[in-house]
């Protein structure tokens, strides 16, 4: 298995005239490898960003990612698994560190049934982490300027009324979100985009 470490993408980090200058590592041919000079690009915008975190903090919340809630703080993140189970990984963040867990062979070899990244790396990863952040103060992540906040209904995933069953709260760039009340649109209904190849 492998961990590797990071900062996030977020707003409150080192930009790229700030990032400190990463230490040299060797190749596996025993080459001194070094980034220096290397200057990160900011690739998204801040609301993109925020919105991924958010998409990532369900993963852990309501998803495969659920074991990482034992860090019982912000976190978010995404577990992944290769076919027949070589390969599972769980790619996760604070506020603070992103920090990645692979397990696996340096062959082809299972890993075994059902050792999934929710259940081999992500385990793992809280574990790592509970120890990186002792002693750091537990964070939220940050909401940029442009991002709101609107109660969606899930049937239509249109605006909901106060009062709608099981309405939840969901972030959009300002102006991408709907406009209309699930009650404008008769007949209206999510699309099921895991449906879509059947």
């Amino acid at each position: 298995g492998s961990v590797l470490e990071s900062h996030p993408p977020e707003t409150n980090f080192p930009q790229p005239e700030e990032t400190p200058e990463a230490e040299g590592t060797k190749s596996s041919e025993e080459k001194e490898v070094t980034d220096e000079g290397f200057k990160p690009d900011h690739v998204i915008s801040d609301q993109t960003a925020y919105i991924l975190t958010n998409i990532l903090e369900d993963v852990v919340k309501r998803g495969t990612g659920w074991r990482a809630k034992a860090l019982k703080r912000p976190c978010a993140g995404k577990t992944g698994t290769t076919s027949n189970f070589r390969d599972a990984w769980f790619m996760g963040y604070t506020p603070q560190i992103l920090t990645g867990v692979w397990v696996g062979f340096d062959n082809e070899y299972s890993l075994g049934k059902r050792e999934t990244g929710s259940r081999a790396a992500c385990p793992i990863w809280t574990k790592y982490m509970q120890s990186a952040l002792s002693g750091l103060p537990v964070r939220e992540f940050d909401v940029p300027p442009g991002i709101v906040f609107v109660s969606i209904d899930p049937k239509t995933g249109l605006l909901a009324r106060p009062g709608t069953p099981h309405a939840y709260l969901e972030c959009f760039k300002e102006g991408t979100e709907p406009k209309k009340y699930a009650d404008q649109e008769k007949g209206s209904a999510p699309i099921d985009f895991f449906q879509m190849d059947q």
